[in-house]
Parts: C-alpha cells; sequence; structure tokens
C-alpha cells in the first residue's frame, strides 16, 4: 500500500497539471469545440518531476521517455476527470510487467467499445466525452458543409461553425 503522504504528493501534482490544463482550453465558450493544444499538454507536464509527483514512485528514465512521448493527452484526460482511484495505481494501471506501455496517444480516439476499464462504466462514459478536449477531431471539407470524421457525441453532426460561409461560381473559377 502506498503511504497516504505519497498519494497526497501525487494529488497534488494532479491538480497543478488539472489547474494548468483547465487555464490552457480553448473555445470554453462554445460547446462541442473546446481543446486543448499539445504544447499546453506538454508544457503542463514539463520537467520529470511533474511525472514523477503524479506517479508517486520513482520511475526508470527510459519510462519516463516514453510517457512523455507516448501517453500525455492519455494520462491529461485521467487527469481532467479526477480519475484518481485509477491514477493512485500508477504505474501498474498504464505500464505491464515489461515495463511496456499499455495504452497510446495515438489510439486515441477511442470508439466507445474501445475506452479501457478504469473501475465502472461512470468513469469510461468521463473518459469518452473528455477524449475529444485533448483529442483534435479532424473535419472533411466540402462547398456546402463540414462533416466530422471522428463523433464528438453521440451523434453525427454538422459543424455550425461554417454556417455562414457563402460561395459562388466565381470561387470554382480555374485559372
Amino acid at each position: 500500500m502506498v503511504p497516504s503522504a505519497a498519494v497526497a504528493i501525487a494529488r497534488e501534482a494532479r491538480t497543478r497539471v488539472r489547474n494548468q490544463l483547465l487555464n490552457n482550453i480553448q473555445n470554453d465558450e462554445i460547446f462541442n469545440y473546446n481543446y486543448v493544444r499539445y504544447q499546453d499538454i506538454q508544457q503542463a507536464w514539463s520537467g520529470p518531476e511533474t511525472i514523477q509527483s503524479v506517479f508517486q514512485f520513482m520511475l526508470m528514465p527510459k519510462h519516463v521517455e516514453l510517457i512523455t512521448k507516448h501517453l500525455l493527452r492519455f494520462l491529461s484526460i485521467l487527469v481532467y476527470i479526477r480519475a484518481d482511484d485509477f491514477l493512485d495505481g500508477l504505474p501498474g494501471s498504464v505500464l505491464d510487467q515489461e515495463g511496456d506501455l499499455l495504452y497510446n496517444d495515438s489510439e486515441l480516439p477511442f470508439k466507445g467499445d474501445q475506452v479501457p476499464s478504469f473501475g465502472g462504466n461512470d468513469l469510461r462514459r468521463e473518459f469518452f466525452d473528455a477524449q475529444f478536449v485533448f483529442t483534435p477531431v479532424r473535419q472533411k471539407f466540402s462547398p456546402t458543409c463540414a462533416w466530422n470524421t471522428h463523433k464528438r457525441s453521440r451523434s453525427h453532426y454538422l459543424s455550425p461553425r461554417l454556417y455562414n460561409i457563402s460561395m459562388t461560381s466565381a470561387d470554382f473559377h480555374s485559372k
């Protein structure tokens, strides 16, 4: 069992990371279009001492490098939704016995049935919804509308950002 002082230090470090992430949310006034830029995620986790504090244990430098390169979005989502019980199990909850990552940012965004079990459906649902704040949504554009290629909510929708766009035949004139 982890000593309670270490848990308190880890939770304090998570609060610092969460606050920095919250302060860097872009478009927070537009529902379903808010996001955190990757450079802001990196800044929130900057320095090996931040990762060490959140993990409560001394990690080998190769694990810090793996986490820094491949897990910052994933961990940011968990910190953002306050998945403290899962995070208290770090590093064992994200590294296997050989020290390889169990998850990877490149797998994001997860489809609903791909979200890992974090101990309950409520936390899985929160993770699913919050992952889009930390994972950009790619859009396909056509002359009339934009469709999101990833589900950002449980239904498909048109991008409201494009409602005021008008095009004429001159826009398609070839030179």
